[in-house]
């Protein structure tokens, strides 16, 4: 179980109904343990409730990020399944820290991703640039957007709110309600295509003129000693002799 702690995850085992859990360091009351990392909503009281009643395998819990430093703001997930041959029930717990959940953003200073819970924001990026604007772009409107209109599990919406383009995918797990929200400005390609093609129709003609530009340099320079020696003809044909000269063949030019 200790393998897993040099990435961030943390895993223990216990039992419902029973108050003791085994992690990898030592023997610990869930409670206490709960406490420890940052749970202040739950107790095992309520874990063993939800399993012995409920028919979901899952169960997930998160700190709050507002109250929990950084090292203490975390998510719990926490399984119950069958060991062995017999029909013995063990709860299986997995810890980590919510950073874990955060991708990369290309722009930080100007993009934002945030996991919404019902009408909770979970967890979210933060930047000191990205923070002065935050109030701006989740206001009460844009969250009763995502609720109204993202419905289907596993499925993309595109949003518009401002000057902004919001991006949402609601989770495939049916007891996990969370929806993964991405918010990045506008993209001028929405916004003025006609001018786009405009100035793609512009560069296409250039490159045109240009490239007819440099066949005829090029073609002259190939052709030059053929153009030179075709000139040179000229004083031998009809019109450049005079009255009394015959006409010469090339044997005569050479």
């Amino acid at each position: 179980m200790d393998a897993f702690s040099q990435f961030g995850y943390r895993i223990s085992i216990g039992k419902v109904k029973d108050s003791m859990m085994i992690t990898p360091q030592y023997t610990i009351r869930v409670n206490d343990y709960l406490k420890q990392q940052g749970f202040t909503t739950i107790d095992k009281e309520q874990l063993d409730d939800f399993f012995l009643n409920e028919r979901h395998r899952y169960f997930i819990a998160s700190t709050n990020q507002e109250e929990n430093n950084k090292n203490q703001d975390c998510l719990l997930y926490a399984s119950q399944e069958s060991v062995g041959k017999g029909t013995q029930q063990l709860l299986f717990f997995l810890w980590f820290n919510k950073d874990n959940l955060l991708p990369s953003l290309q722009n930080k200073d100007k993009d934002l991703f945030f996991i919404l819970e019902n009408d909770n924001i979970i967890l979210t990026t933060k930047n000191e640039k990205i923070e002065k604007i935050k109030k701006e772009i989740i206001v009460p409107n844009l969250l009763n957007q995502i609720q109204t209109h993202v419905k289907d599990r596993g499925a993309y919406y595109r949003l518009q709110e401002g000057k902004y383009d919001v991006h949402v995918v609601a989770s495939t797990i049916e007891t996990i309600p969370w929806k993964y929200v991405y918010i990045t400005p506008k993209n001028n390609l929405y916004l003025g295509s006609s001018d786009l093609k405009i100035k793609t129709a512009l560069i296409y003609l250039f490159l045109l003129f240009t490239g007819l530009l440099l066949a005829l340099l090029i073609s002259k320079k190939v052709y030059r000693p053929v153009n030179d020696m075709l000139y040179s003809f000229k004083e031998y044909t009809l019109d450049k002799l005079g009255t009394e000269e015959k006409p010469q063949d090339e044997f005569a030019y050479i």
